[in-house]
């Protein structure tokens, strides 16, 4: 009897026991698969995350590059019309010489707000008219051959450009006029045909220093930005 009775005993808690077991079991791997399922959840809700900020990056830079070159753009219209103006307004009373001396000093004289740019005139021949932020008139200076650190001829460039297109974008490598060194930086200009004096007109920008704004100016954006898994 007290046999029966500890066999009993023994199957009802062996019994009990495996329904506990294969409860806390069936509890462990919906947790471990809830876990990996959350897990998945957050990778996925991270990379999506970061690919918008990297496409809103990728969007940003692209308008800050179109700015650039839109600002580029507007300062050498303004410097071309002022020096076609010189030239209607003083055709029939001054000398070549004398037009062309009033344009590049004018064109000099023109300051922004950034004081960083500085324009340049070159005859498509090669002749420097405005270089480094003086004036090259007094003497004739041959800079059809001129190269930069990458062996690019930089005025044959420029004068093939606003021969065929009449204006547009290049980019070189170019000493910094205000700088101590003798690193030659890369540099994006904007070059424009001036045809009375068969010129171009151009200025230009750093691409160190672009670089370092718009660096600079997308931080600042992003830290602006909140999400709620930040």
């Amino acid at each position: 009897m007290k046999l029966s009775k500890f066999i009993t005993k023994f199957i009802f808690i062996t019994a009990f026991s495996s329904i506990i077991a294969a409860f806390l079991i069936s509890i462990f791997f919906q947790y471990q698969n809830f876990k990996n399922e959350f897990t998945e959840q957050k990778k996925i809700e991270v990379k999506n995350e970061v690919l918008m900020i990297y496409g809103l990056i990728k969007y940003k830079e692209e308008l800050l590059k179109k700015t650039v070159e839109d600002r580029l753009i507007d300062r050498v219209n303004q410097a071309y019309n002022l020096a076609m103006n010189i030239y209607e307004t003083n055709k029939k009373t001054k000398t070549e010489n004398e037009i062309k001396y009033l344009i590049a000093t004018s064109i000099n004289d023109l300051k922004f707000k950034d004081n960083d740019s500085y324009f340049f005139i070159n005859s498509n021949k090669g002749q420097a008219i405005l270089f480094n932020k003086e004036l090259k008139l007094d003497k004739y200076i041959d800079l059809f051959d001129f190269k930069d650190a990458n062996n690019e001829p930089v005025i044959q460039i420029q004068a093939k450009i606003v021969k065929e297109k009449k204006e547009g974008f290049t980019t070189n490598t170019f000493i910094k006029p205000n700088s101590n060194d003798e690193v030659q930086y890369s540099k994006l200009s904007y070059v424009k045909l001036f045809e009375p004096f068969d010129w171009h007109i151009g200025t230009g920008e750093y691409l160190d220093d672009l670089t370092k704004n718009a660096q600079e100016e997308i931080l600042d954006w992003l830290n602006t930005l909140k999400y709620k898994n930040s």
